[in-house]
C-alpha cells in the first residue's frame, strides 16, 4: 500500500511536466522574413561537381533565382544594401554529407544586422543514383522544394506575434 501511494504521488507530480511537453509550441518567425518585399539572392557556392550533374557550377544559384522570380512575391535586387532580406543559397555535395545525400542550404540573413535569421535545408536523396537525367530530376525537385519551403515560411503566421 505504501509503494502504491508513492507511485501515485510521483505520477501526479509529473503530470504538469507531461502536459507541458504535450503542447505544441510554435516559436515566432522573425518579422523580417514575413514582411520582406525586396530580396537579394547570393550564391554561397558549394561542391557542385559537373561530372555528377548537368549544367554549370552556378546551377544552384540560377535555378533558385528563377524559382524566386517565378513566384512573383519579391522584388529581386542586385545589391544587398537595397534588400529587406539576404538569401544565401548553396549546394552541399555528397562528400560533405552522407554518401548519396547531397543537399541545398538556404541561409536567411538580415542585411542590416548581418544576423542569420533562419536556415532551410532540402535533401537530394540519391539512394539509387540511376542515370544522370534521374539525378538531375531529383536535383530540380529538391531545389524547387527549398524555394517552396522558404515561401511557406515567409507566409507563416504564428501565435507568438
Amino acid at each position: 500500500m505504501h509503494i502504491a501511494r508513492i507511485v501515485y504521488f510521483v505520477a501526479v507530480a509529473l503530470l504538469p511536466i507531461t502536459s507541458i511537453h504535450a503542447q505544441t509550441i510554435e516559436a515566432p518567425t522573425p518579422s523580417q522574413i514575413q514582411t520582406a518585399k525586396r530580396v537579394f539572392i547570393g550564391n554561397d557556392g558549394g561542391e557542385f561537381n559537373t561530372s555528377d550533374w548537368t549544367g554549370p557550377s552556378s546551377r544552384t544559384y540560377e535555378q533558385f533565382y528563377f524559382e524566386m522570380k517565378r513566384s512573383g512575391k519579391y522584388e529581386l535586387v542586385s545589391n544587398p544594401s537595397d534588400a529587406d532580406l539576404v538569401l544565401e543559397v548553396s549546394f552541399v555535395g555528397e562528400s560533405a554529407c552522407r554518401l548519396n545525400d547531397a543537399q541545398f542550404r538556404l541561409a536567411i540573413l538580415d542585411p542590416k544586422t548581418h544576423a542569420q535569421l533562419w536556415t532551410l535545408i532540402s535533401h537530394i536523396h540519391n539512394q539509387l543514383p540511376g542515370s544522370r537525367k534521374a539525378r538531375d530530376n531529383r536535383f530540380d525537385e529538391a531545389l524547387a522544394k527549398l524555394a517552396s519551403n522558404f515561401l511557406q515560411l515567409s507566409a507563416r503566421q504564428t501565435s507568438g506575434q
